[in-house]
């Protein structure tokens, strides 16, 4: 990949170019980086961020990169991120920038390149009510399926993609609002012209000291010829939102029997609790025999979370330590339901006939409702955006539709890695 080899210049140059600005008006803050793979090994690297002293996150020359060498020595073993944002001084104005912004990146087997154009609407002094808008033209690829966990429902072609994502914070009559909308559409006729849209609305509503109710919906759709790592899922994210976390980017890092087994579960999409285990056996059916289909997919679905907090001892004793703002041990009880909607195609038994049937494949609604504790250590930046660790242990006691000769209501215990509902 000679392209890969020019950018890595093109980072190395640029990192050094700015590291000769860190005097009294430019900050870079290098930090080492360690992670894990089954393909890379450990992967060793360096981290580093780059703004004008004072900034915070508004100036010019805003720069987030890193590289990393995988001791397994594979065949890419020098990984990459750069992204530098620049902002666009006739829209911007205090927490109000507007920016574009260039991101590419080489690592565990995917390569991104990416130019963005960012604009922040704030009311006066309270982050929690903005709207923010990205645009952004795309160009991706999966060119290295040795680190994808089912390679099968991964396409090998560039993908050429233009889409938006609009995020809208807000509080009402003491109900904090918040909600987002991503599309993106793609354009390389190669890798099959489709359209890609998913959205969420959270709504928290505090009760008294005592009870906060929380809830959210999730829509998404597919449109056209679907990449497949782009469908939806009762329980977990699609394939290519795995990507934008770490511990999901690659096989190993969370091992793929944890999640395969139904006890360790990813964050994002519907998170419908409790049906991990009917995912992946669908999965690996549909994948171990392609005459099946995608059964286990879905290009609609419709889904909501609620759970209904409850203040415990050890939540009242942070609220009233140093720690309030840092670390938070929520208790709830929760009640998930989602509804998908697909398409798949069959192959005849008899191939020499070369007939395909087609079948609307619309599974029934599925619902959990359980118990659950959840621990984060968060630190929000000066946007008030979530940055920290979420772990939650959930107790889906009661499936609506159990895998045969299971009973509705069973002891069934699960580990969650990121929040459902995050402000």
């Amino acid at each position: 990949m000679a392209h890969r080899t020019f950018i890595i210049l093109l980072f190395l140059i640029s990192v050094c170019s700015v590291s000769a600005l860190a005097q009294q008006r430019y900050g870079v803050s290098p930090y080492p980086d360690v992670w894990y793979n089954s393909v890379d090994g450990i992967r060793l690297g360096v981290r580093v961020i780059g703004e004008e002293i004072g900034a915070f996150k508004e100036g010019p020359h805003q720069l987030d990169a890193g590289i990393w060498l995988g001791t397994n020595i594979p065949d890419q073993p020098v990984s990459y991120y750069f992204s530098l944002t620049e902002p666009i001084q006739a829209i911007s104005g205090f927490a109000e920038e507007g920016s574009i912004q260039i991101i590419t990146s080489v690592r565990t087997g995917f390569a991104q390149h990416r130019f963005q154009f960012n604009k922040r609407w704030q009311g006066g002094f309270n982050e929690n009510d903005y709207i923010t808008l990205s645009v952004f033209y795309s160009q991706e690829k999966m060119f290295d399926e040795v680190y994808r966990p089912y390679p099968e429902l991964w396409q090998d072609a560039w993908k050429s993609l233009l889409g938006f994502e609009l995020k809208r914070g807000h509080e009402l009559y003491g109900i904090q609002l918040l909600g987002k909308i991503n599309s993106e559409y793609n354009l390389h006729e190669n890798s099959g012209n489709y359209s890609h849209l998913k959205g969420f609305l959270i709504q928290k509503v505090q009760i008294n000291d005592i009870i906060t109710f929380r809830a959210r919906e999730f829509a998404g759709f597919n449109g056209g010829e679907t990449a497949p790592e782009n469908r939806f899922f009762f329980s977990l994210p699609t394939f290519s939102e795995q990507l934008t976390f770490g511990n999901s980017r690659a096989e190993g890092t969370t091992p793929t029997n944890w999640l395969e087994g139904g006890k360790f579960q990813l964050s994002g999409q519907t998170i419908i609790r409790g049906y991990m285990d009917q995912d992946y056996f669908a999965l690996q059916k549909s994948t171990s025999d392609p005459s099946m289909g995608f059964y286990s997919f879905f290009d609609q679905i419709l889904g909501f979370n609620i759970d209904m907090e409850f203040r415990n001892p050890i939540q009242k004793m942070l609220t009233n330590s140093l720690a309030k703002n840092m670390v938070e041990f929520r208790s709830y009880l929760f009640f998930d339901g989602a509804k998908g909607y697909g398409d798949f195609a069959r192959k005849a038994q008899d191939e020499s006939l070369n007939i395909i049937n087609y079948y609307t494949y619309s599974n029934s609604a599925k619902f959990s409702s359980g118990a659950g504790l959840q621990i984060s250590f968060n630190i929000p930046d000066y946007l008030a955006n979530d940055r920290g660790i979420f772990l939650r242990y959930e107790i889906p006691f009661w499936l609506s539709s159990p895998q045969q000769g299971d009973p509705n209501f069973k002891y069934r215990t699960l580990i969650g890695v990121g929040a459902i509902f995050s402000f």
